[in-house]
């Protein structure tokens, strides 16, 4: 099932309604969805296995909604995550989210305008870390158009250097994390994120990169947690 596509309005005379020239492939049938008299949605009216539809029916008779209806197909990016039961994908600055449990449609609204161009999306549980060429930012929520914005200024994030850590087996001040945590190489340092947009540098003074894009993973050796980024 695709993007519902919708025409101005029509007229119905004499309690009638026909379609015709809608588009017809071998195995495939084309779904046909009528607003209701004064109504703004979309319901069921019928299925179209040929190149025209009729339609008799009441009002009454339409009750089950459009799916798609303000859809458009999921936009093709360059990062992707999951997060919550959608997929998410960057796309040049703009992050888009797709319906929930529907990865291949988005709707027109399900997206937030980074301030530059993103590198990253790591998600933790309550919220979605976005990296980008300025800043690493945190957006914190449980829902999309929930998400509140929030710049953690640990400067640029490194392409392909944000991965997923378990949050317990990364240093957080005196002691270690909780839950599921990020690491990032953002302003040359490596970084860790936390639930509730908390950040903190592993690397410090100690040691700066100037790499401009890795390849990174996560990995557990004897017990000893390791940060690995190769350059590319």
């Amino acid at each position: 099932e695709g993007p519902a596509i919708s025409s101005g309005p029509v007229t119905i005379g004499q309690g009638g309604l026909r379609l015709d020239g809608l588009p017809e492939l071998d195995g495939h049938v084309v779904n046909v969805y009528l607003s209701g008299q004064d109504g703004e949605g979309a319901y069921l009216a019928g299925v179209a296995t040929g190149g025209s539809f009729e339609y008799a029916g009441s009002n009454a008779a339409l009750v089950l909604p459009c799916r798609t209806l303000g859809a458009q197909p999921f936009p093709v990016g360059t990062i992707t995550a999951f997060w919550r039961g959608r997929v998410l994908v960057a796309q040049g600055d703009v992050l888009w989210a797709s319906r929930p449990n529907a990865p291949h449609l988005a709707d027109w609204r399900d997206f937030r305008q980074m301030p530059a161009p993103i590198t990253a999306i790591q998600p933790v549980d309550d919220g979605i870390y976005v990296g980008t060429t300025q800043d690493l930012i945190w957006l914190g929520g449980a829902t999309f158009d929930g998400l509140a914005y929030a710049p953690t200024r640990r400067g640029p994030v490194v392409p392909g250097s944000g991965v997923a850590a378990p949050g317990d087996r990364i240093k957080l001040g005196d002691g270690s994390g909780a839950g599921t945590a990020m690491l990032c190489i953002a302003g040359g340092e490596v970084v860790a994120g936390f639930s509730g947009g908390q950040t903190t540098s592993l690397t410090g003074d100690r040691y700066r990169t100037k790499a401009t894009e890795v390849c990174a993973a996560f990995r557990e050796v004897d017990g000893i947690p390791q940060y690995l980024a190769v350059p590319q």
